[in-house]
């Protein structure tokens, strides 16, 4: 599922270089993320012009803190 959800979101980007997504946070998603992961890495995902938006945040926590989702998004994607 998350394979083909991924190919999904890298058409989205094609189609649209500048499009903004909003992602969620949590274990869910993780395969998701090591998929996109894995098609930019072979080129075929281009997420230079793309914008993206945690759903999620603890009130409170700065981005370095490493409870954070901001840095859970930087460690899985």
């Amino acid at each position: 599922m998350a394979r083909a959800l991924a190919l999904d979101v890298a058409r989205a980007v094609t189609a649209k270089p500048a499009i903004v997504l909003g992602l969620p946070t949590g274990r869910t998603p993780i395969p998701l993320y090591r998929e996109l992961v894995r098609l930019h890495r072979r080129g075929r995902a281009d997420f230079s012009r793309a914008s993206t938006f945690n759903l999620d945040e603890f009130a409170g926590l700065g981005a370095g803190d490493p409870r954070s989702y901001h840095a859970f998004m930087r460690r899985h994607l």
